[in-house]
């Protein structure tokens, strides 16, 4: 893993380094999250294939997405990504699926 310096990641991309924008993490912990969100999506979507033919609800990932961060306890709420304390039973992904 590449270490950056959060001043010369700001620098790179054109915002002021010594405000820090309410974010804490740097890129060795971002990419692993990143990857864990890909993750989540792919399992979605390849869940939703039929005879390898995709049954994808258009922006059903998203919807969960939201719905998921909307009924997760507080403390769950370590990861401002990755949603904590999911429900199996998300009313709005059993929605998305049962069209």
């Amino acid at each position: 893993a590449v270490a950056l310096r959060h001043s010369d990641f700001c620098r790179a991309i054109g915002i002021d380094g010594k405000k820090r924008h309410g974010c804490k993490a740097d890129i060795s912990q971002e990419f692993p999250r990143h990857l864990a969100f890909s993750r989540l999506r792919k399992q979605l979507i390849d869940a939703c294939c039929t005879g390898g033919a995709p049954r994808y609800p258009s922006m059903a990932f998203e919807r969960w997405w939201f719905s998921a961060r909307d009924h997760a306890a507080p403390a769950a709420e370590a990861d401002p990504l990755l949603p904590g304390g999911v429900r199996r039973d998300d009313p709005t992904l059993i929605a998305d699926l049962e069209r």
